[in-house]
């Protein structure tokens, strides 16, 4: 398909950007040294605390990017905690935070397009009048073009047109919008609006408004609306064959979504196959589905009475039937086929459905809830309404099933149906009914339908045909185009669903590219994933870092985010085997955004490393770091839930790894004596190692490796005789890594030594750690309202943990007082095999 020509592109859009290349954007580098390690461990504590609530609060999220916030300091390149800062800005709506720490992304990751075009917005949005932020727009726009990705530019440029579309200056909005489209044809707001003006402007051009549709086609290929307009577009013009491809396109991407398809589009998809087959098309499905509809009915009954169980109140074959809307098809069918057996069956079913809904609204005990009386009565018109006009349409009007509707309001009273009550009149014969029915033609297509079967009765083709021409343009999706064009045809050798614009429109459809229709039944069709981690073998306390590579296979660019073609969220469900005897930890998966592009190109690729043990995973694998571990993980791209469990979203991917090994720590599983002198010899370098140690030791499950009593006392007492020698590193070390004392009760003079060495010109970092790691109580001396800090974020942290204090109930990280409190029936050992 050529995108670039044709009336609609060539007045208002044409042509897109196309180009190859692949994007490697780091995570995080972290590297072993002591202060670093502890950072890391810094960061996992406070992912860990703001976890333990289901709904955070504005005040959860601040306390996490203070804690954030100090740690970054340390490790000023790790983009992905830039992005926590981020995420945690966002969900508490802090608009300074928020600017502050995209900032801080961007400088780390200047190839984050979403990140900059946040950063942007953000800076032109500060702006005062529309002036000045249409200067700005034009600014990025020109200066930016050797340093911002087109697809950053494009939507600055449709921002702009907006702007300008505010102030009335619709010249320049035009430009603007033309230069969104031209800078990225993934742009689908940009589409949106082409799409929309254009109808706007010249809605007389059916050939431009379809290449404006294909071009918002093509900014997001899984949008099922836009496949249903497509759909809709060439049907309008009898291209019947396209209209089914289109919409069968959409269908399927409803499906995939597990979404359950409208009733409305069910019956769209009949009427299409009636246009394409012909009448006898929809006869045979629709009967073929009553049939076993009937049969399911019947096995139901039989299977209940060999239990000797009753039937009365079961549904009996006879009673299932079809929805009135899809009668109405088979109706209308059958009339066109000249099938009067099967019009007579149909018929005789509607009354049947008719008299059921009655039965139902006549009584009040039998209405749905809530349905008033009124609402009762114009229900029950409704169906009358209905009823009567199939039987008018197949020259019932004297049909014994409907005599009862003469008595009603629908032809008698003050207000009666008129366009029934002349057709009713047409059909005895009666003067003047004719000319009643052409006054309602203009505005009732029941009035033109009863007109084109009078003039078929009577003989008079040429009238019959222009009524029945009028009928199929009026909606092709209805039974009664797909009737009157099957009549029409039968009448004269043409088809009066085309127009003067279906032979162009017909060869610009067909140039739509049949890998579109691959893209909407395998996400292989458009894209790959791989998930790997980095390396094959672990250290026992370095981060596990995984590596997920996304590439677009499709000929075109590709949208990348929520509601696009190709999804950035992920899930990772990590596993974790235990030593050499079959067990496995079951861990708590973690969730992860790639919103670091806008789009990718034809063959492009984005690369993302990810710190997959930053939460969860890596905590439970820290009690677990005695014994060896291997870990593999399965990364779910657009995930849902299906049972409890996470599987791919719609058309997305799945990708598992290779297994990586983690080395366990060898003081964590030595002899008491050996784990006593390391402490007593500990130094700020080695502070983490023993840290490790003592905690996977404290909390352990596994009995041979558990301490006794006394073991527990003697470790606590040299822990508190060498605190007090370890510098800022080590001290952060330890506080981070050690079990508190209510999770470890022989650790509480510790904790209590903790808080006495701190003052107010400690390492921030270390400061805030003990507020959220110790601080269980609003008395705790490292809350005290009246100290002061030298870093303003530390006394705004003992205020919020303070605060949330107030709810005794409240699970908080100082309160919690064993793994289990933390995370649930995660961290249990199984047998793996």
């Amino acid at each position: 398909m050529d995108v670039r020509g044709g009336c609609g592109l060539n007045r208002l859009l044409s042509g897109f950007v196309a180009a190859v290349s692949v994007l490697v954007l780091t995570g995080v580098g972290i590297a072993a040294s002591s202060g670093e390690v502890a950072a890391r461990e810094a960061v996992r504590m406070a992912l860990l605390d703001l976890r333990l609530h289901p709904e955070p609060s504005d005040e959860d999220f601040e306390i996490a990017d203070i804690v954030f916030s100090i740690a970054q300091e340390r490790l000023p390149a790790d983009a992905e905690l830039a992005r926590r800062r981020v995420e945690a800005a966002y969900r508490r709506g802090d608009a300074d935070a928020l600017r502050e720490a995209t900032r801080v992304l961007v400088r780390i990751d200047p190839g984050d397009t979403v990140a900059t075009l946040r950063l942007i917005s953000m800076r032109i949005g500060d702006l005062q009048t529309a002036e000045r932020r249409l200067a700005a727009y034009q600014r990025y726009l020109d200066e930016g073009a050797s340093v911002l990705d087109a697809s950053v530019r494009s939507r600055l440029a449709l921002d702009a047109a907006l702007l300008a579309r505010e102030q009335a200056d619709n010249r320049r909005f035009t430009q603007l919008l033309i230069q969104a489209s031209r800078l990225d044809p993934t742009n689908k707001e940009a589409a949106a609006v082409a799409a929309t003006v254009f109808a706007e402007r010249f809605p007389d051009d059916p050939g431009g408004a379809m290449e404006l549709s294909a071009n918002l086609l093509l900014s997001d290929p899984h949008d099922p609306n836009v496949h249903f307009s497509i759909a809709r577009q060439c049907a309008e013009q009898g291209l019947f064959d396209q209209a089914e491809r289109f919409h069968a396109m959409a269908r399927r991407l409803i499906e995939a979504d597990a979404g359950r398809l409208p009733f409305g589009r069910n019956a769209e998809r009949i009427v299409l196959t009636w246009h394409r087959r012909g009448p006898q098309a929809p006869i045979a499905e629709l009967g073929e589905s009553l049939a076993q509809n009937r049969y399911r009915a019947q096995q139901r009954i039989e299977a209940l009475r060999e239990r000797g169980l009753p039937t009365a109140d079961e549904l009996q074959p006879e009673d299932v039937r079809l929805a009135l809307p899809l009668e109405r098809i088979r109706v209308l069918a059958a009339m066109a086929a000249g099938d009067t057996d099967e019009l007579d069956r149909s018929l005789a079913d509607a009354s049947a459905t008719v008299n059921t809904f009655l039965g139902e609204l006549g009584s009040p005990g039998n209405r749905p809830a809530g349905l008033s009386e009124r609402e009762a009565q114009s229900q029950t018109l409704e169906l009358g309404r209905e009823l009567l006009a199939m039987h008018y349409w197949a020259g019932r009007h004297e049909a014994e099933d409907i005599r009862r509707w003469s008595q009603t309001p629908l032809l008698r009273g003050d207000r009666p149906d008129e366009v029934l009550v002349a057709w009713r009149s047409a059909l005895r014969g009666e003067d003047g009914a004719v000319e009643k029915l052409e006054e309602f033609a203009e505005s009732d297509s029941r009035a033109l339908g009863a007109l084109s079967t009078l003039a078929i009765a009577s003989g008079q083709q040429e009238r019959a045909l222009s009524s029945l021409r009028e009928l199929t343009k009026a909606d092709p999706y209805s039974p009664v185009s797909a009737w009157a064009r099957s009549v029409a045809m039968s009448i004269a050798d043409e088809d009066p669903a085309r127009t003067e614009h279906t032979r162009d429109m017909e060869r610009f459809v067909r140039s739509i590219p049949s890998w579109l229709d691959r893209m909407t039944e395998s996400p292989n069709a458009f894209m790959s994933l791989e998930a790997r981690f980095e390396g094959s073998r672990l250290d026992p306390l370095e981060p596990l870092r995984l590596v997920l590579r996304l590439r677009n296979i499709a000929p075109v660019p590709l949208g990348v985010g929520s509601g696009r073609p190709i999804s950035g969220r992920f899930i990772v469900m990590p596993t974790i085997d235990i030593g050499t005897r079959g067990r496995q930890l079951r861990v708590l998966p973690e969730v992860f955004e790639l919103d670091r592009r806008l789009r990718l190109r034809p063959r492009e690729s984005v690369e993302v490393t990810i710190w997959a043990d930053a939460g969860y995973t890596g905590w439970l694998g820290s009690i677990h770091l005695s014994e060896m571990q291997r870990i593999r993980a399965r990364a779910v791209q657009g995930f849902r839930f299906m049972g409890g469990m996470p599987v791919a979203g719609s058309l997305a991917l799945t990708s598992e790894t290779d297994a990586i090994s983690r080395r366990p720590l060898s003081l964590a599983r030595a002899e008491f004596s050996e784990l006593i002198e390391a402490i007593a010899e500990c130094t700020d370098e080695t502070a983490p190692t023993v840290g490790a140690a003592v905690r996977a030791r404290l909390l352990t499950d596994i009995e041979s490796l558990q301490l006794s009593e006394a073991e527990r006392q003697n470790l606590a007492g040299a822990l508190l005789r060498r605190i007090n020698a370890l510098g800022p590193d080590g001290l952060l070390a330890w506080t981070v890594m050690l079990p508190h004392g209510r999770m470890a009760p022989e650790l509480a003079p510790l904790d209590n030594a903790l808080r006495a060495r701190l003052s107010g010109d400690d390492d921030p970092l270390l400061v805030a750690v003990a507020m959220v790691s110790r601080g269980a109580t609003r008395d705790d001396r490292l809350l005290d309202p009246e100290r002061e800090w030298d870093d303003p974020r530390l006394g705004r942290l003992a205020s919020l943990v303070r605060e949330r204090l107030d709810d005794e109930q409240l699970a908080t990280l100082a309160r919690i007082s064993r793994p289990r409190d933390l995370i649930g029936e995660y961290g249990t050992i199984g047998d793996a095999r």
